[in-house]
């Protein structure tokens, strides 16, 4: 399966962020799902994890980059 196939069936967040955010986002999660399919990661499983990711971004309104694990802001 490629890429875009996988990447056609997300749903775009809908955040309200520039242009730039957004490219960066949608870069990141073809990555993370050019990595999920590299390790034969089942296609709904591939949707479930991007789907997290996204609900994690939303909430933190961060990437995950800059997002810490002990949550301090």
């Amino acid at each position: 399966m490629r890429v875009s196939s996988v990447a056609a069936i997300l749903v775009n967040p809908g955040l309200t962020a520039g242009p730039t955010k957004e490219i960066a986002m949608a870069k990141l999660r073809d990555q993370m799902i050019e990595a999920l399919q590299l390790r034969n990661y089942a296609r709904g499983t591939c949707k479930q994890y991007v789907a997290c990711a996204r609900t994690f971004v939303a909430y933190h309104r961060r990437p995950p980059q800059e997002s810490s694990r002990s949550g301090s802001s």
